[in-house]
């Protein structure tokens, strides 16, 4: 459906008679652009300079979130109604970052999480076996990968060194039999 909407139409052939033009011709035909594409929201700095991105592509990009309906739909996120139609439920992720005014709920499940995350980290919370936890497998695609596999990497500095953080991103077995130096995933958890 999206792409056969007059404004992705649009933005689409803009796109692409955009391919041609070098950074530097860009640059060049306003000196100002880093202050025109660029913004910034507290230390965040989102810069759009060194993207083939016009003030034409900005007002088509305009015109396709309003096709979209975007700020209904931005609208009915924020008051919290069930937009995850393939679960049926509210999309929550804001309220994650809300503070003391997320709502009880999200602050029960953060409360649970840091427990969790408290109890393996002090050899409390054990496996099976009554060992304490040496790894961690995140079995997931998409964004059930790339989402965890990227606050595994932005939290890195405060990396727990006696727990080991794996990812299986397919659903090939191959991908737990792959060797990892000399041993497999599946025989190291062994």
């Amino acid at each position: 459906m999206l792409r056969t909407l007059p404004a992705w139409q649009a933005l689409a052939e803009h796109a692409q008679s955009l391919r041609p033009t070098h950074l530097r011709e860009l640059f060049a035909g306003n000196p100002a652009r880093f202050d025109h594409f660029s913004l910034r929201h507290g230390k965040l700095l989102l810069d759009f300079s060194k993207q083939r991105v016009t003030e034409e592509t900005l007002a088509r990009l305009r015109q396709l979130a309003q096709e979209l309906r975007l700020d209904a739909w931005t609208a009915r996120l924020r008051a919290g109604e069930a937009i995850n139609h393939t679960e049926g439920r509210a999309v929550r992720h804001m309220d994650l970052r809300a503070g003391d005014s997320a709502p009880p709920e999200v602050k029960a499940v953060l409360s649970r999480m840091a427990a969790f995350c408290d109890a393996i980290h002090s050899g409390t919370w054990r496996g099976y076996s009554g060992d304490c936890i040496t790894d961690v497998v995140n079995l997931g695609i998409g964004g059930s990968d790339l989402g965890p596999r990227m606050v595994v990497q932005a939290l890195s500095a405060q990396h727990q060194l006696d727990i080991k953080v794996h990812f299986v991103s397919n659903l090939d077995g191959a991908d737990l039999a792959r060797p990892r130096g000399r041993d497999s995933l599946a025989n190291h958890l062994r």
